[in-house]
Formats: structure tokens, sequence, C-alpha cells
């Protein structure tokens, strides 16, 4: 009897703890896909006021030179309108990041980091979205 009970209790315990672990995942729900040349992607976007900060990098898991773009858009409705661009590159490999501000108003906006690694290796991309 008392191993029935111990062994209740520790179902319990069990069982209580699996009911949090969702609350300790992460805030969007995303699926990050799996690059053969890249080791990191990232993409930012803040806002300061009336300013739009917006910063992007690309790292490769070689020696290998990189290109990122880092563009700008603003929802309208359903569809996304192309604000502007900033770009860079690096080599040896070494992080290519690019980042830029810019002035805009009330809205909904996305950042998109776009790379090219090795020279058409692979195209990684991230985009992260916020409303002002």
């Amino acid at each position: 009897m008392k191993k029935l009970n111990w062994l209740l209790i520790l179902l319990v315990c069990i069982l209580s703890t699996m009911m949090f672990l969702p609350c300790f995942a992460e805030e969007e729900n995303t699926i990050s896909p799996r690059y053969s040349y890249t080791s990191l992607v990232t993409a930012g976007l803040s806002f300061s006021g009336n300013t739009a900060n917006c910063t992007g990098g690309v790292t490769p898991s070689g020696n290998y030179s990189v290109s990122v773009t880092v563009s700008l858009y603003r929802q309208n409705g359903s569809s996304w309108d192309y604000i502007t661009s900033w770009y860079g590159n690096s080599t040896g490999g070494a992080t290519a990041t690019a980042a830029g501000s810019i002035n805009v108003g009330s809205g909904t906006y996305k950042v998109v980091t776009k790379g090219n690694v090795g020279n058409g290796l692979e195209y990684p991309t991230k985009t992260v979205t916020r409303t002002k």
C-alpha cells in the first residue's frame, strides 16, 4: 500500500511539472530552418519615437564570404509596402551586418534579413515584425 501511495505522488509530481512546460516556450511560435553553411541569422526592429532602427546579420559556419540585405516593409492591408534597404558584406568567415534608421509613422512594420553565403551556396532569411 505504501508503494502505491509513493507511486501516485510521483505520478502527480511528474504530471504537474509537465503542465508548466509550455510556459517556457519561445515568445513566437516559429520554425527555424536548418542551414548547412550558416550558423546564425539575425533580424532586429525597434522604435525610438518616430525612428525605426533596423538591424540584421548573417554568420557563416565556415570560411565563406557573405552578403546581407536588411529591408524594411510597412503593412498595407494584407500586403507589405517596401520602404528601404541597407547592405553589408564580409569575407573570411566573418559576420556580415547591415543596419539603418528611418523616420516612420504608426503602423505594423517588418524587417527581413536576406543573406547570400558562399556566393550562392545558400540564402538564409529571417523576419521580425513589430507594431509602432
